[in-house]
């Protein structure tokens, strides 16, 4: 029965951790100025 809510928790995180270690397109996500992309 904890089965739903733990799947999302996981996608939620694998997503997090996959875009953490893919900062490969500032450009689709420029919430990380890892390349100082905004002044």
């Amino acid at each position: 029965m904890n089965t739903q809510p733990t799947i999302r928790k996981n996608g939620a995180l694998l997503a997090a951790m996959s875009h953490q270690n893919r900062p490969m397109h500032p450009s689709k996500r420029p919430s990380r100025p890892t390349g100082g992309s905004h002044p």
